[in-house]
């Protein structure tokens, strides 16, 4: 009877042996497995705070690239003549978007299976020399890539336009300028690109605008006209939970809660506003529509000018092949750009006979050729990990004063 009792108990050891081992197996397998997390979380911090460093390498590279794009342009105005059709007013960030990716590929095929190296003939960074001994080799002597795009600025309306010229009167056209920047949306939002958007919407194109500017203005009235003002602002926005904010757009996506803002509407608008700028439109980057709406704009301000109309107004080409052509030169001035202009309109000669010279004379004064807004699209790549850097940077005066007027990591 013992020996049953002894043989029995030697099977509940086995058993006991065997827990242990599952126990153990199950803790190992959890602690490998735990450890496999924290690796990999740990890693993709690591990959995802590299990311952004090389994100603001780009934002770097960007500052270089259009400090290098200024001087050039400085040192080889006296050329123009010979490069007149070749060089175009976009900034060189724009034409040429770079990527240290396509850049490894172009200057040898680094990290693709088979590729030459870079040689040594390469030389200086892009190929230019403008980084003088720094080589393709050294400049790319890091993990991940990272890409530069940019866009002007100063071809858009400025939206926070509105609070600075709140009742002032225009000292060039003698018009109230804030009615006269509410015009300027006004014949933008009549173009033919607008018309699919706001085919059943066309009474309300000046109720539109009145609320992008009542969101920007410091009082609390509707500004139906010049010296009229209607309700209250706040009626638009009865039935929703926030209401005007009298007060500067600080992103262009604000424009999103403004009363008759719909994600169509906004998509459409996003090319042609900003909320930066000194309010000169640099027409030679600007879109036609914009171009256009501007000028229709100035006719409507200058009695000696028929006024444009966008609905197939033979003028309207003849304002842009002029405007083309002026901007061909690698240093267009103001001056061409409205002389090609007037050119255009017929304007009618006053009794002094300088009715085209005094209208070209002052619009150019609303005109610029300067590219000094800067949006910035920043991307820093490692492996599948890549952080985005958007950014607005004010280029005027020398490079060390330059101001970020905005920044955001995505």
């Amino acid at each position: 009877m013992m020996w049953r009792i002894i043989k029995s108990e030697s099977g509940v050891a086995l058993i006991m042996v065997l827990s242990a081992v599952v126990i153990l197996s199950t803790i190992v397998v959890e602690f490998a497995y735990n450890a496999h997390i924290s690796y990999t979380m740990a890693a993709n911090e690591r990959d995802r705070l590299q990311s952004y460093y090389l994100a603001r390498s780009a934002l770097n590279f960007a500052k270089l690239q259009i400090s290098l794009e200024k001087d050039l342009r400085q040192r080889f105005a006296k050329y123009s003549k010979y490069l007149q059709g070749v060089v175009s007013s976009d900034p060189f960030c724009k034409q040429l978007p770079f990527s240290t990716g396509l850049f490894r590929g172009v200057m040898g095929g680094e990290g693709e299976e088979g590729g030459e190296p870079a040689s040594e003939s390469g030389g200086g960074l892009l190929g230019l020399g403008v980084m003088g001994s720094i080589n393709a080799e050294d400049f790319l002597s890091f993990e991940g890539d990272f890409s530069v795009e940019c866009d002007d600025e100063q071809g858009k309306i400025n939206l926070n336009y509105f609070r600075d010229v709140e009742g002032e009167i225009n000292s060039t056209t003698g018009s109230n300028a804030y009615e006269a920047h509410k015009k300027l949306i006004q014949n933008l939002l009549t173009q033919e690109s607008f018309e699919k958007i706001l085919e059943n919407k066309k009474d309300d194109i000046k109720k539109i605008v009145n609320n992008i500017a009542d969101w920007v203005d410091s009082n609390d009235r509707i500004n139906e006209a010049p010296g009229i003002a209607g309700g209250y602002e706040d009626s638009e926005y009865d039935k929703s939970d926030y209401k005007v904010k009298n007060g500067r757009f600080l992103s262009i996506a604000e424009l999103l809660l403004v009363a008759r803002i719909g994600d169509d509407l906004y998509n459409a608008l996003l090319p042609h506003v900003t909320i930066y700028g000194d309010n000169k439109l640099n027409p030679c980057i600007a879109s036609d529509d914009m171009v256009i709406s501007f000028v229709m704009r100035y006719s409507e301000e200058e009695e000696n000018i028929p006024v444009l109309s966008s609905d197939k107004d033979e003028r309207v080409q003849k304002i842009l092949d002029g405007v083309s052509e002026a901007c061909m030169n690698p240093s267009p001035q103001t001056n061409d750009i409205a002389t090609a202009i007037v050119d255009a309109l017929d304007v009618a000669e006053n009794e002094a006979g300088n009715a085209k010279s005094n209208i070209a004379t002052e619009m150019a004064k609303q005109l610029t050729t300067t590219n000094r807004f800067y949006g910035l699209n920043l991307t820093g790549f490692v492996g599948d990990i890549s952080m985005r850097i958007k950014a607005v940077l004010d280029t005027d005066g020398a490079m060390n004063s330059w101001k970020l007027l905005y920044y955001r990591v995505e």
